[in-house]
């Protein structure tokens, strides 16, 4: 079943799409990232904000923004559409899931220690288009771990598709300006 979807994110005209650059899997099954990218519906990207610090002086206040450094993550909201045979949010389910007891998938840090840390998703990538289709930019947010699966309805007599919400954690953004890549070839080489 891995890889038979091959268009990314088809259903958006917004100009942006959604990739995945891994997935930890902790299924039985051989599934791919292709069942988070292709069924992306909504993205979030979060408020971001430093605390403040409130003083006095001379009867004056005064704000001072507070250092608190990489301390708290940060967290972001993805919309899935359920793909045909659930695996989608079976993956994430089951990566979650298996969290909570502490096993890990296998991925070692630097030291050879098997941290549940290591079980992430190095970065989600929020890539721009332009008219033409072409790669502007890409927002990367790395070190992205699951954090929260929302509820899966399922109505009877419903038309609409049925969605559910992931919620990640992330550690850092980075944004990478492209050289007008064209998102055929992109598409093209990750197929070979």
């Amino acid at each position: 079943m891995a890889g038979i979807t091959t268009q990314i994110n088809d259903f958006t005209n917004n100009k942006f799409i959604v990739r995945f650059s891994n997935i930890v899997n902790m299924t039985n099954y051989n599934i791919d990232e292709h069942v988070l990218n292709n069924y992306v519906k909504n993205v979030s990207v979060p408020d971001f904000s430093i605390p403040m610090l409130d003083s006095r002086y001379l009867h004056e206040r005064q704000l001072h923004p507070n250092p608190i450094g990489a301390r708290d993550l940060q967290t972001m909201n993805i919309e899935f559409m359920l793909d045909e045979n659930m695996q989608n949010y079976y993956l994430l389910y089951c990566w979650i899931y298996w969290m909570r007891f502490g096993e890990a998938c296998g991925k070692k840090n630097l030291k050879g220690e098997e941290l549940l840390r290591m079980d992430c998703i190095d970065a989600i990538e929020l890539v721009s288009l332009n008219n033409n289709n072409k790669i502007i930019s890409k927002m990367k947010f790395k070190h992205a771990i699951p954090n929260n699966l929302a509820q899966l309805s399922l109505q009877y007599g419903s038309a609409d598709n049925v969605t559910f919400v992931c919620t990640f954690e992330y550690e850092q953004i980075e944004l990478q300006l492209e050289n007008q890549e064209d998102l055929m070839e992109t598409i093209d080489r990750s197929n070979q």
